[in-house]
């Protein structure tokens, strides 16, 4: 659903909170992450993740870590289906590399 109130999380004895920050009225990462000191585990759009392609999924990774503090761990929101194949799979590993990129 929407409106998950992501605060209502930040007491729990966990180190990381995997959180949907794409839903309507979701707290965004930058909100999350300089809100707790625990890790925030999003940034990429499960629910549509197997329909993007590398150049996408580079640009929604760069989006996804614009203003968060260093606790943000790129990751699928809620989870990562099944649909996901070996090309996905291989731009997420790309990743991290294609952030460092100036170009």
């Amino acid at each position: 659903g929407n409106n998950i109130g992501l605060e209502r999380f930040f007491d729990y004895q966990n180190q990381t909170l995997n959180w949907d920050n794409f839903g309507h009225g979701y707290m965004s990462l930058a909100e999350a992450t300089a809100s707790t000191q625990q890790v925030v585990a999003g940034g990429i759009p499960h629910t549509k993740l197997h329909r993007l392609n590398e150049y996408e999924l580079v640009q929604v990774a760069r989006d996804a870590v614009q203003g968060v503090g260093l606790n943000l761990m790129l990751a699928g929101g809620c989870g990562v289906g099944a649909l996901v194949g070996d090309e996905i799979r291989s731009a997420a590993a790309a990743v991290p590399a294609r952030l460092q990129d100036t170009d």
